[in-house]
């Protein structure tokens, strides 16, 4: 299968799997009293919404490159996926303050609640796993928020079963407490697929390791004497780079830009690597300020 339709059948699930999910926890919640269930419940409606937002950028950033957009539109990636984070932070805030508002209501939310609780446990951590592994495939960040978004809703859903397991046995506080905590672990998962999609909307540089990986194997061409001002970015969870390289002043125009297509070439066969501008310096000459 190729690993594009296999975001396309990752993003298709997540769509139809947390509709799914919100309908039976919404409806259950309501019907046995529990807080945490029901919080648990618009927290798959959030996935739901942000998975189609997601679906939308994933399908823009597959368009090739045109004469508006001559780099492609890979950036639609980390655009959807700050999306999420921001719908991941306000859905967090709501349920903190539907949870700190029922903190004093006495329920004992009924047994199937805590079915309801563990279909929804199992079928999002597969969810999440699935993601996970087309993501490490792709690279994609979009992918990678949703991925995120279905681990939250696990987790959050082994806190809510935990806080309706305790109101069953006369605690019933802990369920909104439950619910308050669920809360809180979507927005620490909003602020972190959040930074991540930034980074790349400001174009932050590669990891220093990557950064010595790349200079290594330029290094490695016959014919480099030396590289400096490397720079990099990540555009649909994939590295654009220049560089500039020393070669020997004295060799052909010809044998130079043989070099540089070679360092080109040996750069763009890392998979996590979608292209290269190399510049040619003449070693041990200075030419402007910039060499």
């Amino acid at each position: 299968m190729v690993a594009i339709e296999k975001g396309m059948i990752a993003l298709y699930m997540g769509i139809f799997g947390n509709i799914a999910l919100f309908v039976i926890k919404f409806a259950i919640g309501i019907f046995s009293g529990s807080i945490a269930l029901t919080n648990d419940a618009f927290h798959s409606l959030s996935d739901f919404l942000a998975t189609v937002v997601v679906l939308l950028g994933y399908k823009t950033s597959l368009k090739p490159a045109d004469a508006s957009h001559p780099y492609g539109h890979y950036k639609a990636e980390p655009l959807v996926g700050l999306g999420v984070a921001l719908s991941l932070v306000g859905m967090s805030v709501f349920l903190a303050y539907n949870a700190i508002l029922n903190i004093s209501r006495e329920i004992e939310p009924k047994n199937i609640a805590l079915l309801a609780v563990l279909i929804s446990i199992v079928v999002k951590e597969c969810m999440a796993r699935y993601a996970f592994s087309v993501e490490r495939e792709l690279r994609s960040p979009a992918i990678e928020a949703t991925a995120y978004d279905h681990r939250s809703d696990a987790l959050s859903s082994v806190v809510a079963f935990f806080g309706i397991l305790a109101a069953k046995f006369g605690l019933s506080f802990l369920d909104p407490v439950a619910g308050f905590i669920i809360a809180m672990m979507i927005c620490y998962y909003g602020f972190k697929v959040g930074k991540k999609n930034v980074d790349m909307l400001m174009d932050k540089s590669l990891e220093d390791g990557l950064l010595r990986e790349i200079g290594e194997r330029a290094m490695e061409v016959p014919g480099v004497l030396g590289i400096h001002r490397v720079r990099s970015r990540q555009m649909g969870g994939k590295a654009v780079l220049d560089m500039h390289i020393d070669v020997d002043p004295n060799i052909s125009v010809i044998r130079a830009h043989e070099i540089s297509h070679a360092v080109q070439k040996s750069l763009e066969e890392l998979d996590w690597v979608r292209s290269v501008l190399v510049h040619v310096c003449p070693y041990g000459v200075k030419i402007g300020k910039e060499d």
